[in-house]
């Protein structure tokens, strides 16, 4: 028998809707995360608004106070008629329905007043936010025109890089033997002159890459893109905020591979800011959409920390970094970060140090598996205790985001 609950307390439930899988979290009003879900993607762009429509509700099935975070709702027409169309396919499933582009549930979900988030998953995007509820962006114009530095543009330019340089129109300065055996090997072909068979549909997945100078060099390139477009959106930043240090939030599975974005990324970002940092969500943007759909009942929902340092730096008068490659652990603790791959331990003055569990520049070499509780298992809703919540007849607003 499922526990009863407070009729007084209010469920929430994000979603954060993504190209390739979707994640769904349900809290209750104190924050605690009751479920997680996991699903297929939910890109109306992709796979069309009716068939979204049907794995969003099959998705939202355990409570009725939605806040989903979808990539493909771009302006502010795409969002309302998404919502308004939503809500006419499924009326019985919430009281209310709000929708804005999925950059805005990193926002939330970061719980900081001013920054960037900087996407870069299956696509690419950026929004520059402030305390006022100012937003700019740059990027998220789809793969015909933008998507630079996403896993997307990296495949693609892999591709491109190796047919240009077998057609002899571009040669590689590199050696793209080693690039040749990735691409045929992911993909199953014999040789490269089986192009067609990319033009055909097929499900996407990542490819584990090995060092190579070519394979290096198109990841330089990408952190060199999103870096590209950080300096896109400082003219329009406060600049006392920028000063202070510009907080930047990576949201995708492309900076699971940071190590290989860095000397792109940094050597193209430290031109333009003499400190910036980058934080990584602990747990899934879900969490900011829920947030979201509590703000339109006018509820502050609490989610606790979500945010942790992926990197510091820190440029002297001179231009340099001001402790090598680094991360400036003591500023990093004392502005309430947690330190991604680095232990902090205080010396008999009292001073914090940092001690690498990988790299000499304190970089882990593992990653945050982006979740604080729950289990994914084929796609099921599961609960932090060994008791299923009851969740029937709960009154709701939906925030879509």
């Amino acid at each position: 028998m499922a526990p009863k609950q407070d009729p007084n307390t209010r469920f929430f439930i994000g979603v954060e809707g993504g190209s390739t899988a979707s994640k769904l979290v349900l809290l209750n009003d104190s924050g605690k995360q009751l479920a997680l879900v996991t699903g297929a993607a939910t890109n109306p762009l992709i796979i069309g608004e009716e068939e979204c429509f049907r794995r969003l509700n099959a998705m939202i099935v355990e409570a009725k106070s939605q806040g989903l975070c979808l990539s493909g709702c771009v302006t502010e027409h795409d969002c309302e008629m998404f919502g308004r169309n939503f809500m006419a396919a499924y009326p019985k499933l919430s009281k209310s329905c709000r929708v804005a582009n999925d950059t805005m549930g990193s926002v939330y979900t970061s719980n900081l007043s001013d920054g960037i988030v900087l996407i870069s998953g299956t696509g690419s995007n950026s929004i520059l936010f402030n305390a006022q509820g100012q937003i700019s962006t740059c990027g998220g114009w789809g793969h015909l025109f933008g998507e630079e530095g996403s896993a997307y543009w990296i495949a693609w330019k892999a591709l491109k890089t190796l047919l240009d340089d077998n057609d002899n129109f571009s040669s590689s300065i590199y050696d793209t033997k080693r690039l040749r055996e990735v691409i045929c090997n992911h993909f199953k072909l014999p040789s490269e002159s089986e192009i067609g068979y990319f033009y055909q549909p097929h499900d996407k997945k990542a490819t584990k890459l090995s060092n190579d100078e070519a394979i290096d060099d198109i990841f330089r390139q990408a952190g060199c893109m999103l870096a590209r477009m950080i300096v896109a959106l400082l003219p329009k930043a406060n600049q006392s905020v920028v000063e202070a240090g510009l907080n930047i939030i990576c949201v995708g599975s492309v900076f699971n591979s940071w190590d290989l974005l860095e000397p792109g990324f940094v050597g193209l970002l430290s031109k333009h800011l003499r400190n910036f940092r980058l934080l990584k969500l602990k747990c899934s943007s879900a969490f900011g959409a829920a947030k979201f759909a509590a703000e339109q009942i006018n509820y502050q929902l609490p989610i606790g920390k979500t945010t942790e340092l992926l990197y510091a730096y820190s440029a002297t008068t001179s231009g340099y970094l001001a402790n090598g490659h680094h991360v400036n652990v003591d500023a990093a603790m004392r502005n309430g970060y947690d330190v991604h791959g680095i232990n902090g331990r205080k010396n008999e003055g009292g001073k914090i140090n940092g001690n690498s569990n990988g790299h000499s520049n304190g970089r882990s070499n593992g990653h945050s598996n982006g979740h604080s509780n729950g289990n994914y298992s084929n796609g099921h809703s599961h609960t932090n205790d060994n008791n299923p919540i009851e969740t029937t007849n709960i009154s709701s607003n939906c925030a879509i985001i």
